[in-house]
C-alpha cells in the first residue's frame, strides 16, 4: 500500500489522534492548538493524513459505539465546513483522484484505534465500511473482545470472536492494524490473516 502511495503525496502520516481531541474539547480542524490543523497543512504540497478514532480501554460496549458514532459526525460536520480545504477519501478512485489534483490538497483516511469499537458484534464491521474506515487497529494496550493488548500480563492472542472479525474485515476491505497488539496477537494476525496486515504507529 505504501509503494502505491509513494508518490501520490507530500507528506502522509498513518495515525493521528487529532479526531480524538477534537471531539472532547470541541475544536475546528482547520485551526486548532492539537498536533495536526490543515492551516498548518497549507505549508504542505500536498498532505494526507489517517484520522483514528480512538477508543480508550475506558470505553466499553455501548460507549464505544457512540463515541464512534460521534466521530462520524463530528468529521462530516467539518467536511462540510471546509469543503473547499479536504475530502475524506473512502476508496481507491478517492485516492487517484486525489493524485490527480481532482480532490483537495488535504485528504483524510478514517481509521480506528480500538476493536473495542465493534462492541462484540460482527455486523459492526458493516456499519464501518459504510461509514468509510479504511484501517482497524485490533486493540489498545489493554483487552478487548478481539484481544490483548500489549500491556496485558500474560497477554494471549486472537479471542475466537477476534478469529473471524479479522476474516470479515480483510472481506470488507478494512485493513487490519497490529499497533498496541501483544506479541501473541501479532503472531496469530500472522497465521490468521490471508490480506497484508500493517503497523500505523510502532517501531
Amino acid at each position: 500500500m505504501l509503494l502505491i502511495w509513494r508518490n501520490i503525496v507530500r507528506f502522509f502520516d498513518l495515525h493521528c489522534d487529532t479526531l480524538y481531541r477534537m471531539i472532547l474539547e470541541n475544536k475546528d480542524i482547520y485551526k486548532n492548538d492539537l498536533h495536526v490543523n490543515l492551516k498548518s497543512a497549507e505549508k504542505i504540497e500536498k498532505y494526507l493524513s489517517c484520522f483514528a478514532v480512538w477508543i480508550p480501554d475506558s470505553v466499553r460496549n455501548m460507549n464505544a459505539e457512540i463515541f464512534f458514532d460521534k466521530a462520524v459526525r463530528k468529521l462530516k460536520e467539518q467536511e462540510l465546513l471546509y469543503c473547499d480545504i479536504f475530502d475524506v477519501c473512502k476508496n481507491s478512485k478517492d485516492l487517484k483522484n486525489f493524485k490527480n489534483d481532482k480532490f483537495k490538497n488535504n485528504g483524510i483516511i478514517l481509521t480506528i484505534e480500538g476493536g473495542a469499537v465493534l462492541n462484540s458484534k460482527l455486523e459492526r464491521i458493516k456499519i464501518l465500511k459504510d461509514a468509510g474506515v479504511k484501517i482497524l487497529t485490533l486493540t489498545w494496550n489493554g483487552k478487548c473482545e478481539i484481544g490483548d493488548g500489549i500491556l496485558v500480563k500474560d497477554a494471549t492472542g486472537l479471542t475466537g470472536f477476534g478469529v473471524k472479525a479479522i476474516q470479515m474485515l480483510e472481506e470488507s476491505g478494512i485493513m487490519i492494524d497490529v499497533s498496541h497488539a501483544s506479541e501473541k496477537l501479532f503472531y496469530d494476525v500472522c497465521d490468521y490473516s490471508k490480506k497484508p496486515f500493517i503497523a500505523t504507529h510502532s517501531n
